[in-house]
């Protein structure tokens, strides 16, 4: 019996950091597993505003660096905020991020020097700048500048230690690739304990009840909490720049998409507290005590 007892309560404290685990790993691969996904996560945490209000003050900054005449700098100034627009970003972002997932999915290590195919993606940037609709000008003059990207472009590292950034990008590639083994190993290994526990206390249904509400209400309580300190953990950490209005949006955009993936797993702690609240109301309601004073019991 009390070996049952020992094991019921390591496999409470097992469950329980199983389910904080899942939450992180669910909630990143929801956002993250492909491109089509990470762009509506991007679209939902106004990435693409803030990279559009950098991308003007950066073309902003350069016309006033060039020492053009007013008039030009006030027409190139409101064609840039014509043109630049969060959806105009966008529609160049998706063929960016199919080119990164696919450096991603590569079986192929990344080296000191990595060989990239354009084609395709110089045809799907094409085909965006063509529905964007823009006048025949500027449509001409864009597609001009991306017919002359090679067709094959090389990235070379030019740090000091060659290997040092090679390194950390198949680091970077080989967990995004882990991510999803990872995922489903831990929901095997929690449904396991989960059904561990069940046999462990499958003469005492009562007992149960109380080691789920245990595991999911610790589980759910510490992943809410840290939904909202971490954020600002890594809003302390987030590097300035030195360009106040730029470091501005940087900052704005840090926090946003840190925000959006903190807020999907307050959802998810939510339903954790309360599957625990179902099991302990279970516990306590259809499973009640025999002590005759107690006040639950004389409700049965």
């Amino acid at each position: 019996m009390k070996q049952r007892k020992w094991l019921n309560r390591f496999l409470i404290i097992v469950i329980t950091i199983f389910l904080i685990l899942v939450s992180y790993l669910a909630v990143i691969y929801s956002s993250f597993s492909d491109p089509t996904k990470a762009n509506a996560f991007l679209r939902k945490a106004k990435t693409y505003q803030y990279l559009s209000e950098i991308i003007k003050i950066e073309t902003k900054n350069k016309i006033n660096q060039e020492g053009q005449n007013p008039l030009q700098t006030f027409i190139a100034a409101g064609l840039t905020n014509q043109l630049v627009t969060p959806q105009v970003v966008e529609s160049f972002g998706i063929p960016t991020m199919k080119l990164v997932y696919g450096i991603l999915k590569d079986p192929a290590p990344i080296t000191g020097s990595t060989t990239i195919d354009t084609s395709e993606y110089k045809k799907q940037l094409m085909g965006q700048v063509s529905r964007l609709n823009l006048p025949e000008l500027i449509t001409t003059t864009v597609n001009n500048a991306i017919n002359s990207i090679p067709e094959k472009v090389t990235f070379t590292s030019q740090t000091k230690d060659q290997n040092n950034l090679p390194k950390l990008l198949n680091i970077v590639k080989a967990v995004f690739n882990k991510l999803s083994t990872a995922l489903n190993i831990l929901i095997i290994a929690l449904v396991i304990s989960l059904a561990g526990l069940i046999a462990v206390n499958f003469h005492i249904p009562k007992r149960f009840f109380k080691s789920t509400a245990w595991s999911f209400g610790i589980a759910g309580t510490i992943v809410f909490t840290s939904s909202y300190f971490l954020p600002y953990i890594i809003h302390r950490f987030t590097p300035r720049s030195s360009d106040p209005l730029i470091g501005s949006q940087i900052n704005g955009l840090i926090n946003s998409v840190v925000n959006r993936l903190f807020e999907q797993l307050r959802i998810l702690s939510t339903i954790f507290i309360i599957t625990a609240l179902i099991a302990y109301l279970v516990y306590r309601f259809a499973f009640p005590s025999r002590n005759p004073d107690d006040p639950i019991a004389k409700l049965s």
